[in-house]
């Protein structure tokens, strides 16, 4: 049993088929019209190929440019790691210094707060001696 509601078969087109049949018939009938039609099809195909050859030149001056583009984004890459790598190092080296600035600073602090209370040992030993020759003088 057929199936009607399947479009599985295309739908026939008996005029345009036709047209080019007898279209095809009569190039062929006629020598001069056939001579003529294929010197159109030969421009066509020349024409064609033409076309053909600048996308192609297009095409390669396309992956040419992509090229170099892609190259550029690898120098660009690769300058931007050293960049980077660089001024890591120079923050290390910054932070390297600061640390023994601080390491440096902190050791004179310890020195002057020692020298201070070396100081004060020395400043209560004199007013003690002071005090004991103003007491022996006043007696």
């Amino acid at each position: 049993m057929f199936n009607l509601s399947n479009n599985a078969v295309p739908p026939v087109q008996f005029a345009s088929d036709l047209d080019r049949m007898l279209s095809l018939l009569a190039s062929v009938a006629d020598p001069k019209a056939s001579a003529e039609r294929l010197q159109e099809l030969n421009t066509a195909v020349q024409e064609a190929q033409v076309v053909i050859d600048g996308a192609a030149a297009v095409k390669a001056e396309i992956d040419l440019a992509r090229g170099a583009v892609e190259q550029d984004k690898i120098d660009a890459s690769k300058r931007l790691a050293d960049e980077r790598s660089a001024f890591a190092s120079e923050c290390e080296e910054r932070l390297l210094g600061v640390a023994l600035r601080e390491g440096e600073a902190k050791a004179a602090l310890a020195e002057a707060q020692a020298s201070r209370d070396e100081a004060a040992k020395i400043e209560k030993e004199i007013r003690g001696r002071l005090d004991r020759l103003n007491k022996a003088a006043a007696a």
